[in-house]
């Protein structure tokens, strides 16, 4: 696939989730620093970026965001601290035998919890 083309599926399924999802003016922990982060931020959310590569907080830096660079399954948060919790396209990265526990995690940490993943089907809400 190529690069625009695939930019332009990124930017439909963002178009697609937000519809949905209000996250303007909203506190969102990004799991995952990416394109997601630059959406988010683009739809008005208030973005902490998290993610264990610390190239890639190098490379998004110009976002000027919190970032915070530890692993996924070992938050270092104590209550809520957001009012979303986001995973776009990550989450297919890490052993299902976390899925359960890490959604638990982020549940202590944000009211509520968005899980973009791919499809065969299309968007599925």
């Amino acid at each position: 696939m190529e690069t625009q083309s695939y930019i332009d599926d990124v930017r439909r399924v963002f178009n697609e989730i937000m519809a949905f999802v209000n996250v303007r003016g909203k506190v969102i922990v990004d799991f995952g620093v990416g394109e997601s982060t630059k959406f988010l931020i683009a739809y008005g959310a208030k973005v902490i970026g998290i993610d264990k590569d610390s190239e890639k907080i190098v490379k998004y830096s110009y976002l000027n965001i919190p970032f915070i660079i530890c692993d996924i399954l070992r938050l270092p948060f104590r209550g809520k601290i957001a009012d979303i919790s986001f995973f776009s396209f990550i989450l297919h990265e890490i052993n299902p035998k976390y899925h359960v526990s890490l959604v638990k995690m982020t549940k202590d940490i944000s009211s509520k919890i968005v899980i973009v993943e791919p499809s065969p089907r299309g968007c599925i809400t």
